[in-house]
């Protein structure tokens, strides 16, 4: 049973082009922290919340998936850049990444 969930686990992880990098730091606490750098206390947008919660660190090099969104997620930032600060479900990331899917940021 252990060896079934290990591939099945395997299988989910291939599939994901897109690793997070903040480690074990929340998306709550990130967004609370750009909040405060902020002089309005603005949560940051959900495209810059990816950005943020996607980038290389120390130097790394990006993935070809998360380059590739990072791409996308600039060209349609620079055709519709009023659509960057948007909450519904038709904003940038949307467009980009396709629907969200249930119980995921």
């Amino acid at each position: 049973m252990i060896k079934e969930q290990s591939k099945k686990n395997k299988a989910s992880r291939a599939k994901n082009t897109s690793q997070y990098t903040t480690g074990s730091k929340t998306f709550a606490e990130i967004r609370e922290e750009e909040a405060m750098k902020n002089p309005d206390r603005r949560e940051p947008s959900r495209v810059n919340m990816f950005f943020l919660t996607h980038k290389p660190r120390d130097g790394k090099s990006m993935s070809e998936g998360t380059s590739k969104f990072f791409l996308e997620l600039k060209d349609a930032i620079a055709s519709h850049p009023e659509k960057l600060e948007s909450t519904n479900q038709d904003d940038i990331l949307f467009q980009v990444l396709g629907k969200d899917q249930p119980g995921h940021v």
